[in-house]
């Protein structure tokens, strides 16, 4: 009787050390996986810095000036012409382009045809 006593309580501690030397292998693993990712981030983040580091050396450069003063702000240089192309010319090709679905799929048979000539006349506007 004394024996299955010892037995029981022996196996008993030796079923709660094992669960919490379990527990403890996964918190080390979780850890683990935790350090890795976050060196990944650091890996990441050291990139984007070097990166970002870059673009504002970059933006600090007379090229980077002249080019957004051309593009955003429609600046020249003496001598230069700037040419404005409304954006409406390029849309309405669009446009035409979906009313030729739309008329196909009603009708099946009708479809709206563009004029070759209405191409270089609108080219000759534009720059005109």
């Amino acid at each position: 009787m004394y024996f299955k006593v010892l037995a029981t309580f022996v196996l008993l501690i030796s079923l709660v050390w094992s669960a919490y030397f379990i527990k403890s292998t996964l918190d080390i693993y979780k850890t683990r996986s935790r350090i890795d990712d976050a060196k990944n981030e650091l890996e990441r983040l050291k990139k984007q810095n070097i990166d970002l580091k870059g673009d504002v050396e970059y933006r600090k450069t007379d090229d980077f000036v002249i080019n957004e003063a051309r593009e955003k702000l429609n600046y020249s240089f003496e001598g230069e012409k700037i040419v404005v192309v409304p954006k409406t010319e390029f849309e309405g090709d669009k446009e035409i382009e979906g009313e030729k679905k739309e008329n196909t799929k009603h009708s099946g048979e009708s479809k709206k045809q563009v004029s070759l000539d209405s191409i270089p006349v609108q080219w000759v506007k534009v720059f005109l």
